[in-house]
């Protein structure tokens, strides 16, 4: 959910917007040890509710011409009222607060139908206090290049990095720090189902971004 107020503080847009996810979660894995007849098995299940998401945004917009320009900056909360269990394999919540703050850029020319997006976050995670595990703290930037194209579709390439700058506290840090590091990057199509007729593209990523991405590791 999304509220677009007619607050204007500094030029700019404020929002406020809210998640509260509801899904399926499945897991399983084994282990085998191909010199001795030892396997282990594990699989787990849960439909049920994640944490909720809070988020604020202030935005900003600019069109001088054919060229369009927006820019936001954002805070989001993580409450942590999501199904949780301690040793449970499939958990929908992770049992701390997360703080995620950050700005999004996006430019766009109306000839050309060009757009060119980009959000810079900074995450800081919470304690467990079920599992006294302090999760270290996060960089996140995602990038977003397409084309629009007729018949209300568009391709382009977008791209992911996720890398965390403080170590994670509360285990045995037997093989060192414990960090993640994800890379991604692949093409992109997409078929407007609600196209807007002025603008090449919604500039979604700056005014509104994106309120959560996969994480480099559970705990």
């Amino acid at each position: 959910m999304t509220w677009v107020t007619d607050a204007n503080l500094a030029g700019g847009r404020l929002a406020f917007s809210g998640v509260l996810p509801y899904g399926n979660l499945e897991v399983g894995g084994n282990v085998v040890v191909p010199v001795a007849p030892f396997k282990v098995e594990q699989s787990d299940e849960l439909t049920a509710l994640g944490d909720a998401a809070l988020s604020a945004v202030l935005g900003w917009k600019h069109r001088d011409g054919d060229k369009f320009r927006a820019w936001s900056t954002y805070s989001t909360l993580f409450v942590p009222i999501g199904d949780y269990e301690v040793g449970r394999l499939a958990n929908m919540g992770k049992n701390r607060w997360a703080l995620d703050l950050g700005g999004a850029y996006t430019m766009a020319n109306f000839k050309g139908g060009r757009e060119f997006s980009a959000v810079l976050g900074f995450t800081l995670n919470g304690e467990n206090d079920d599992t006294n595990y302090d999760s270290g703290h996060e960089m996140h930037l995602e990038l977003a290049g397409k084309q629009y194209l007729p018949n209300h579709f568009s391709m382009g390439i977008v791209g992911y990095w996720n890398e965390q700058l403080t170590a994670d506290e509360g285990g045995p840090a037997i093989l060192g720090d414990f960090k993640g590091r994800v890379f991604g990057i692949g093409p992109e199509v997409v078929l407007s189902v609600h196209p807007k007729q002025d603008a090449p593209g919604d500039a979604r990523p700056a005014l509104v971004p994106r309120v959560r991405r996969q994480e480099s590791r559970r705990r």
